[in-house]
C-alpha cells in the first residue's frame, strides 16, 4: 500500500472516534443542559461527517501525495545515496507535520462547534456564554491529545519506511551527524507525559 493511503487508512476511523469523544466530553464536562444534548449531537455529527468525508480527503491528498510518490520512486530503486538521505530526512519530519495538521484540523472543528453553539444556543439565551467558552477550552485540550495520536500512528508508519531507506544506504556524514533518529526521549517525556499532567493539575 502506498504511504499516502496507509496514513489516511490508519487515521480515518480514529479521527472520527476522537472527534466524537472530544466533543461529547466537552458537552458533558461543561454540563450542557440535558434538553440541548440531542440538538448538540446532531450538530456534532454534521461537523464530523462533513469534515471527514468532504474536507479531509482533499487536504490529506495534498499533504501526503508528494512524499508518497518519492517513497514509491525509492522502492523502485531510482534514488542514489544522497537522494535516499534527503528522503529519509523528509520521512522523519512527517510525523511532526502530521501532528500539527491533526491539531489544526481539530482546533478548526472546535471553533466551528463554538460558533455553532453561539448562534444556536447562546444567542437565544438557552446556554450561558461561559459554558460555551469552557466547552471550547475542553475541545482545544482534546485537540492536543488528537495531535499526539496523529504523531504516534504516523511515526509507526514512517519508522518502517525509514528502516528500509537506512538499509538501502544513506550518507555516512548524515549518520554521524544524527547519531540517533526520531524524537529525543526527553522531548517525548515532556510532550506525552509532563504537559498533560500540567493540564490535569
Amino acid at each position: 500500500m502506498k504511504l499516502e493511503k496507509k496514513i489516511i487508512a490508519n487515521s480515518f476511523i480514529p479521527d472520527i472516534i476522537a472527534a466524537v469523544l472530544i466533543f461529547a466530553y466537552a458537552t458533558i464536562s461543561t454540563q450542557v443542559p440535558i434538553a440541548m444534548i440531542a440538538d448538540s449531537l446532531i450538530y456534532i455529527a454534521i461537523l464530523i461527517l462533513g469534515s471527514q468525508f468532504l474536507i479531509a480527503p482533499g487536504i490529506d491528498h495534498l499533504m501526503y501525495r508528494g512524499i508518497s510518490r518519492q517513497v514509491d520512486d525509492f522502492k523502485k530503486g531510482k534514488y542514489d545515496e544522497q537522494e535516499r538521505t534527503e528522503l529519509l530526512e523528509k520521512v522523519l519530519r512527517l510525523p511532526f507535520i502530521c501532528a500539527v495538521y491533526t491539531s489544526v484540523y481539530f482546533i478548526i472543528g472546535s471553533f466551528a462547534m463554538f460558533t455553532l453553539y453561539q448562534l444556536k444556543f447562546v444567542n437565544k439565551g438557552t446556554l450561558p456564554q461561559m459554558l460555551n467558552i469552557l466547552s471550547l477550552l475542553e475541545c482545544l485540550y482534546g485537540s492536543y491529545f488528537a495531535a499526539l495520536y496523529g504523531y504516534s500512528y504516523c511515526n509507526k508508519i514512517c519508522s518502517e519506511v525509514a528502516y528500509e531507506i537506512v538499509n538501502a544506504g544513506v550518507t555516512k556524514e548524515y549518520v554521524l551527524k544524527k547519531k540517533n533518529f526520531g524524537m529525543p526521549l526527553a522531548k517525548q517525556l515532556a510532550i506525552f507525559i509532563m504537559l498533560p499532567l500540567v493540564r490535569i493539575a
